[in-house]
């Protein structure tokens, strides 16, 4: 299970994507991004939304 304080290292993991990239792929604000790397609980919609950018994580494991 994906806790919400790694996505940052998910980013690192993947090309050392940026917040910025991040938020440009995956349609989250950056404001949201640093929100959750923070630790803050993502929406459904928000989890549905990283999951089109990390492909191996289904959404609901962020929710976790």
């Amino acid at each position: 299970v994906i806790k919400m304080l790694d996505i940052r290292e998910l980013r690192f993991q993947n090309d050392r994507m940026t917040q910025e990239e991040l938020s440009k792929k995956s349609g989250i604000s950056r404001q949201t991004i640093v929100r959750l790397e923070k630790g803050q609980a993502p929406s459904v919609d928000t989890a549905k939304k990283l999951s089109t950018v990390f492909t191996s994580i289904k959404w609901f494991e962020f929710l976790a």
